[in-house]
C-alpha cells in the first residue's frame, strides 16, 4: 500500500517523513490554493499560511475532499482555515505538542520577575 502525503512542511521535515519506514510519497501543496491536491493525496499536513487565511471566505471547492482521509495542522488553532476544511475529514492539530515546554517558561518568567534577576545579571 502507498500512502501519498501532501505536505506543506519544510524540505528537512518532509525528508524525515519519507525516510519513515512505510515510505510515503510526499508531495508539494500549491501556495496558491493548497486544497487543490485534495484529489492527488492521503493525508494533508497544513499550516496556517497566508494563502489559507486569503481564501477563508472561499466557498467550498466541488471537488472537497477528494480522495482525503486525514488532515493534520502544525499549528493549535484552527481558525485560520476555511470552515469547509473541517468537514467530512477527521482533523488533528498540535494542541498540547508544546505544553510541558510553555509551563517551564512561564513558571521560569515568573521567578525571574519575582526575585528581580535581569537587574542582578543584566
Amino acid at each position: 500500500m502507498s500512502i501519498i502525503v501532501a505536505s506543506q512542511f519544510d524540505e528537512d521535515f518532509n525528508a524525515a517523513l519519507r525516510a519513515h519506514p512505510l515510505k510515503p510519497a510526499v508531495i508539494p501543496v500549491p501556495g496558491d490554493r493548497p486544497w487543490s491536491v485534495a484529489n492527488d493525496a492521503d493525508a494533508l499536513l497544513v499550516r496556517p499560511t497566508p494563502s489559507w487565511e486569503a481564501h477563508i471566505q472561499t466557498p467550498r471547492p466541488e471537488s472537497w475532499p477528494g480522495r482525503l482521509r486525514w488532515i493534520f495542522s502544525g499549528s493549535v488553532g484552527l481558525d485560520r482555515y476555511p470552515a469547509w476544511l473541517l468537514d467530512d475529514v477527521p482533523v488533528s492539530c498540535s494542541r498540547g505538542v508544546y505544553s510541558g515546554e510553555i509551563a517551564d517558561y512561564v513558571i521560569s518568567a515568573i521567578y525571574a520577575h519575582g526575585k528581580n534577576l535581569e537587574a542582578r545579571w543584566g
